[in-house]
């Protein structure tokens, strides 16, 4: 199966607003990702902090109209909403192993 991935910086978007939407519009997935190499240093418990340069990733199936969503997407936050986005595709992977080429083993003690 293909897939597709819109891209865009978060800014002042509520988070939750954003992913609530998104997952309306049918994202399958929605990730906030460090956009700028900000540490995220130990939070108080119960606080869930996002880095100061956020970036959004929402992955839909292939077959979606990343432009349509895009539009749709712009009308519901207003002025809010994204000035640039970037739609990539992703190709097909075994998932469940794709993470061990990112793994390297690490020496302590």
């Amino acid at each position: 199966m293909a897939w597709k991935e819109l891209r865009f910086p978060l800014g002042d978007l509520d988070s939750e607003q954003l992913e609530a939407a998104l997952e309306e519009l049918g994202a399958l997935a929605i990730t906030l990702e460090d956009a700028a190499d900000d540490a995220l240093l130990e939070p108080a418990p119960g606080e869930q902090p996002l880095w100061p340069h956020s970036r959004v990733r929402a992955l839909f199936d292939a077959e979606q109209d990343l432009n349509a969503i895009t539009a749709v997407l712009r009308a519901r936050l207003g002025a809010a909403a994204p000035a640039e986005s970037d739609i990539a595709p992703v190709a097909d992977e075994q998932w469940e192993t794709a993470w061990r080429r990112d793994f390297k083993p690490m020496q302590f003690g």
